[in-house]
């Protein structure tokens, strides 16, 4: 098979990369520091929280591999134009990289696994002579060690019908799900993993991995209002919406979120699922501790703007898109902010009608349930 390139090779496009190097794909890695780091430790180690029981634990040599190489430079990667395809891994935010692709044959294909809406349309206008795919990884990939990425959460891969079917069967081939769907369809799971998405900045300001702050219930309920909200605005604003939570529809995840902890731990024992790898943090938790750019406006930042051209009510983003900023701007890493906290500054985004009380800890934070 014709050579494949990993453009942004963070956490997952060295996942996706790497999958596709155990299956014998040539693949060119390019990214900066996170890659860097891989290539100092000499080997890329993928590991699988789904996986683990049956012992997926796979090391390729970096450099030393025959399928896999890296670069740190976009410029010389790219001198080449002898490449199948480019999976885009840049955050949004960083579109504009792309445009070097231009000089690739024109049958060269561009994958979109980035995260937000709309990310096809923005390569298409960057790239308009080359076919584009989008792609949704509705999981996260994180470093838990120096090259060592590890699968922390669920879900299939998701690419709309105009992904080449044999990188579709070298990723299954690799042990990936992979679902292959209808570019409308695509769209929407893009659309729910931007609803989903809205969740990182809650626990890039909390600071504590997600199996643990989940255990507080006001930090559920934190988590559900943003997710219920994030749904609302999506929903009036016209986007179509397509996925599940742990295999069930949003509002009834939701509604177990909700529960007090007993109630919770009651319905875990019955009904044992997956757990999301215990270290697990949102991926702009990370980009705050290590001072880099996130994605906020892409992802919070457009649900509020959203919620003000569809005149709905947007509290809860709109206090952490704020948040996050303010982090962003203080350069000292994750705020590690208490639930309370966190609740407090989204009271102030959604004052209680006169005469509650504002400290009531599991009010909905909707302005419309603020009476509760």
């Amino acid at each position: 098979m014709a050579r494949v390139a990993v453009l942004g090779a963070g956490c997952i496009g060295q996942w996706v990369g790497g999958h596709l190097a155990l299956r014998g794909v040539d693949v060119l890695l390019v990214g900066k520091g996170l890659l860097g780091r891989t290539v100092d430790s000499g080997r890329l180690r993928l590991t699988d929280v789904e996986r683990d029981a049956a012992g997926f634990d796979e090391s390729l040599p970096l450099p030393g591999h025959p399928h896999l190489a890296a670069s740190f430079d976009m410029q010389e990667a790219f001198q080449s134009d002898d490449f199948l395809a480019v999976f885009v891994c840049l955050k949004l935010g960083d579109n504009d990289l792309a445009a070097s692709l231009g000089k690739l044959k024109k049958d060269t294909v561009i994958v979109s696994m980035q995260n937000g809406i709309g990310n096809k349309k923005k390569l298409a206008k960057l790239l308009p002579e080359h076919p584009i795919v989008g792609g949704m990884v509705p999981y996260g990939v994180i470093e838990a060690g120096p090259g060592h990425m590890r699968r922390a959460t669920f879900g299939p891969i998701v690419f709309d019908d105009s992904m080449p079917p044999t990188l579709t069967a070298a990723l299954r081939g690799a042990g990936l799900a992979v679902e292959v769907v209808s570019e409308a369809d695509a769209h929407a799971e893009q659309c729910f993993k931007l609803v989903v998405n809205c969740h990182n900045a809650l626990n890039a300001l909390r600071g504590k991995p997600l199996v643990e702050a989940s255990a507080d219930r006001l930090y559920r309920e934190l988590m559900a209002s943003t997710w219920e909200e994030a749904l609302e605005v999506l929903r009036r604003s016209g986007q179509p919406l397509r996925g599940t939570m742990n295999g069930m529809p949003m509002e009834r995840y939701l509604r177990i979120l909700r529960l007090p902890n007993f109630a919770l731990n009651a319905v875990k024992r019955l009904k044992p699922g997956l757990a999301p790898d215990p270290q697990y943090h949102s991926s702009m938790f990370y980009d705050l501790e290590q001072r880099r750019r996130t994605e906020i406006e892409e992802l919070n930042g457009l649900v509020v703007k959203m919620a003000a051209d569809a005149g709905v009510p947007c509290p809860v983003n709109t206090a952490l898109a704020r948040l996050v900023r303010e982090a962003e701007a203080a350069n000292a890493g994750s705020p590690r902010l208490s639930p309370e906290a966190l609740f407090a500054e989204i009271r102030k985004e959604a004052p209680a009608r006169e005469g509650t009380p504002q400290t009531r800890p599991f009010a909905r934070l909707c302005p419309q349930r603020c009476a509760m």
